[in-house]
């Protein structure tokens, strides 16, 4: 019987090459979180730590101008080998999809300009 099979979760990715012999499975327990943006990291030899933020909130600095107020949200550690691998699959996924990407933002910016065009503002 099938990992899949025994424990209810669904195979995700499958790999066999050399040195990257794995199935990959997810479930419904899956945590996630939302971030607003990164925070730093830490690259060490082994190990490495990635920081993230949310925002709190929107002030005004002492110059008068909006300020973020971030909070640091999440930290994660992973083995450095599978953050550089992480980033390489990350950047050739995003090169890949270079195209879509900047069409969708380019829709997604248009619509934002109709809906705020649309928008009468009592003066």
């Amino acid at each position: 019987m099938s990992h899949a099979a025994k424990t209810g979760k669904r195979l995700v990715h499958s790999e066999r090459q050399p040195n990257r012999n794995f199935d990959l499975y997810s479930s419904d327990s899956v945590v996630k979180f939302h971030v607003d943006g990164a925070a730093g990291m830490a690259i060490g030899p082994t190990l490495s730590r990635l920081e993230f933020f949310n925002v709190d909130h929107i002030e005004q600095s002492d110059g008068g101008e909006p300020m973020e107020v971030r909070e640091q949200s999440l930290t994660v550690v992973i083995p450095t080998s599978a953050l550089v691998e992480f980033l390489v699959n990350g950047l050739n996924q995003t090169a890949a999809s270079k195209d879509a990407i900047v069409q969708g933002m380019t829709a997604q910016a248009e619509s934002i300009r109709k809906v705020l065009e649309s928008i009468s503002v009592a003066k």
